[in-house]
């Protein structure tokens, strides 16, 4: 699969775009009839996303934890850097 930076999104040839878990742990979402699974490589957990999908990852949040640091976000688009060490182990 290539990929390139659109927008400042990293963007497959097949127009999804690329966004990451903000640590790297596994995890799965489901938005619509989309499940993404965010997979962790390189210490990078990426999932390929449908362009109407991403403003809605974009506002999800942590659950509130107890603690004072507030809730930080689930997921945030990836930089080319970041997506090209979670394929490639390399920047």
């Amino acid at each position: 699969m290539t990929y390139q930076l659109i927008d400042d999104k990293v963007t497959s040839d097949d127009g999804k775009i690329g966004m990451q878990h903000y640590n790297s742990n596994p995890r799965s979402v489901t938005i619509g009839n989309h499940i993404y699974t965010f997979s962790p490589s390189h210490n990078v957990s990426f999932a390929w996303v449908y362009p109407e999908d991403v403003d809605k990852l974009l506002t999800l949040r942590t659950r509130d934890s107890g603690c004072n640091c507030g809730k930080k976000f689930l997921f945030h688009l990836a930089s080319l850097i970041n997506t090209n060490i979670h394929f490639t182990g390399e920047r």
